[in-house]
């Protein structure tokens, strides 16, 4: 019997065993996939730590780039200090990749990550010791690894591995001593294979020290006592593949997957997964309505520079039409933040909530996509979640409500400041959670518009939802917004869920009624999170007008997109962004020489978007000379939006420069291959 030294041990990052199938290409489904070599290869030497939900999206993937982007993604999500140039988990899983290639590859005679001793040591790293049974008795060559981990990742502190060679063969296999049983080591063993007792007596005469780990891998469980193997091996061994599954979340892969076509994720970028809230409110008399978005990452970073203690956010707001997924609106804006040394004390002890607000219109499905990309830290958060505010013209119904910590009332309005609605200030609870000691409410916005609706009725049940532990009316003006506040802490003192029914009434009859779920959690109460609310100095009450007029443009309801414009030029008559998207909205009526004319009245304006609509206008107009000029001015300026290659190919072909025009074309094409119309244009004039 001999002894390895012992080693130190790094849990790696990592996740469940994956089958490996390569020949030609790697069948899914009906889809063949067929991969360049280095891409085969690299699927070989990750299989014990890719997780299922990463292969299945690498072989969806087209392109090499793409695969490469991958492969880049899967080692940073890895990486313990993505700060640093160095990833130290992919170093130390070359190092074990190279050591069990040469030393299990050479024994066994296939790649060392494909034995069954390469996978664990890939996925464990060196056992502390290991025992070698070899030439006893008659017992198969065999190994015993054991392990001293952590009993964090939901395995024993201490355990063993057995492996054994079955006939003395050249290729060792896992020992299981419930599916194999101690009759498994022994050749040419005649006996009843389901008598654990007398093979393991014989084992125990050959090898005392093997005898133990046939019936149990768990040192601390007295396998002399025990009968039969117990169910604990098989745990352990399903524990131990699920060991990677705690340390990595395999929604980043998804994620990326999903938000590559509407978002640019640098590959270097770690996804964050965060808790959020959606809440909404009407303001300014019914006139606007608003989303508020509350993110809590599960990090945060910071960066220090001398004694300044700052982060810069990335933040994109997207909102598409939901039944065409086309996108409507797109906002990006980078927030400096800077912290003092009291905040920064704070930050280290607290959770961090990041608060956002942004208008969006009334009575359609929508989708939002919030992505929060942090400088300091190269990580990135992200929320989706559908939308749709009834018109609060036409409507009574209940807006929307939400748990507070607090809230406090406002000497001024504030639209550009996330969860104030009217002249409420809310400190929002992320997952309408309270603890005892807090004095929760629940703030609620209630919109009426017709006749007869002026109360609402606030019932208050136990954690069961059955029993009524309290009632209030609250009575509203027919006809107005209203924010009602109800304080829950005079009711709630139990432990868990309650069901909050808020029901608005005409009379006796519910209009409307939504179900609320707080929480009052019998943990002990954390410290409240750190709010960071950005600002946008950018969205005033011109620019909010402005954003709405834009989403009913695109949803093609140029009506209430030419009010919205029209009341913004009333404020500002120089407003440049509400007079282009003017011009856009007579384009689309067809009236272009009105869009044309609106142009002309503008001076001293040169960019990208002027120069398209006059474009745009000329082309439209037939005025080809003037078109294809403005086009070659955007061409050289690199602007490449396929519609307008389309346009300018389009009128070089008809002006009878095919050379020119095959050149746009194929432009356009490279931007977006699937364009079928346009393929045929290329096939024209090359014949």
């Amino acid at each position: 019997m001999k002894k390895a030294g012992k080693s130190k041990i790094l849990i790696p990052i990592v996740i469940v065993f994956s089958l490996l199938f390569f020949l030609k290409g790697v069948s899914f489904g009906k889809e063949k996939v067929k991969l360049e070599y280095k891409y085969k290869k690299f699927i070989q030497e990750v299989s014990p730590i890719i997780t299922p939900t990463e292969k299945k999206i690498f072989y969806k993937l087209k392109t090499n780039k793409e695969r490469d982007e991958f492969i880049k993604l899967f080692w940073k999500q890895r990486d313990p200090t993505p700060l640093t140039p160095e990833n130290e988990f992919k170093e130390e899983y070359y190092k074990r990749l190279e050591y069990v290639n040469r030393i299990f590859g050479s024994e066994e005679g296939k790649p060392g990550w494909a034995t069954e001793r390469g996978k664990f040591y890939l996925l464990l790293g060196p056992p502390k010791t290991i025992d070698r049974y070899d030439g006893m008795g008659r017992l198969y060559p065999t190994e015993v690894w054991f392990y001293s981990i952590s009993p964090k990742y939901g395995v024993p502190a201490n355990f063993n591995l057995v492996f054994y060679k079955p006939d003395w063969s050249n290729e060792y296999l896992l020992y299981s001593p419930n599916q194999d049983g101690p009759a498994a080591l022994i050749g040419g063993y005649s006996g009843d294979k389901n008598d654990y007792y007398t093979a393991y007596q014989y084992i125990k005469a050959w090898a005392p020290g093997l005898a133990p780990m046939t019936i149990s891998l768990i040192p601390t469980e007295k396998a002399n006592e025990i009968s039969t193997p117990p169910l604990s091996n098989i745990t352990l061994i399903a524990n131990i593949k699920n060991i990677p599954r705690k340390q990595i979340d395999e929604d980043y892969i998804r994620r990326y997957y999903e938000l590559r076509p509407k978002v640019e994720i640098d590959y270097s970028l770690r996804y964050v997964k965060s808790k959020f809230i959606i809440f909404y409110s009407i303001e300014q008399n019914k006139k606007i309505g608003f989303v508020h978005m509350l993110l809590q990452p599960q990090r945060f970073s910071i960066e220090r520079y001398n004694d300044r203690f700052y982060t810069k956010l990335g933040i994109i707001i997207k909102i598409y039409d939901k039944k065409s997924g086309r996108e409507i609106i797109s906002f990006n804006k980078d927030q400096f933040l800077e912290f003092n040394k009291r905040q920064i004390f704070e930050l280290k002890r607290r959770k961090v909530n990041l608060g956002l607000k942004f208008p969006i219109i009334f009575d359609k499905e929508l989708k939002i996509l919030v992505f929060i990309k942090n400088y300091a830290s190269q990580e990135y958060f992200v929320l989706e979640r559908d939308l749709n505010i009834p018109d609060p013209q036409r409507k009574s119904f209940i807006i929307d409500g939400i748990v507070a910590f607090r809230y406090r009332k406002a000497n001024t309005l504030n639209l550009k400041r996330p969860f104030q609605v009217e002249d409420i200030i809310i400190t929002p609870s992320i997952g309408n959670e309270f603890y005892s000691g807090d004095s929760p409410y629940l703030i609620l916005g209630v919109n009426s518009s017709n006749k007869g609706v002026d109360k609402v009725l606030v019932s208050i049940f136990d954690s069961k939802g059955k029993a009524l532990i309290g009632k209030e009316i609250k009575n509203v003006k027919e006809n107005e917004l209203s924010y009602l506040i109800i304080n829950l802490s005079q009711y709630i003192k139990d432990f868990g869920f309650h069901k909050v029914k808020v029901e608005l009434l005409r009379g006796d009859i519910s209009i409307d009624v939504k179900d609320f779920q707080p929480l009052l959690s019998p943990l002990k109460s954390p410290l409240k999170p750190f709010m960071i609310f950005p600002q946008f100095k950018e969205l005033n009450i011109k620019d909010i007008y402005y954003y709405l007029a834009l989403q009913y443009f695109k949803l093609k309801e140029n009506k209430s997109a030419e009010k919205y414009v029209n009341n913004i030029l009333l404020l500002d008559s120089g407003y440049l962004k509400a007079k282009l998207l003017k011009v856009e909205i007579f384009y689309s009526k067809g009236e272009i020489k009105k869009g044309l004319d609106l142009l002309n009245t503008l001076e001293n304006i040169n960019s990208d978007k002027y120069v398209f609509l006059k474009f745009f206008g000329n082309y439209k107009k037939g005025n080809n000379k003037e078109a294809l000029k403005l086009g070659e001015i955007l061409l050289k300026r690199g602007y490449l939006k396929v519609n307008f290659l389309n346009d300018l190919g389009t009128l070089y072909y008809l002006v009878g420069n095919k050379k020119k025009a095959l050149e746009i074309f194929n432009k356009s094409l490279n931007i977006n291959p699937s364009q079928k119309n346009i393929k045929e244009m290329v096939e024209k004039i090359m014949n």
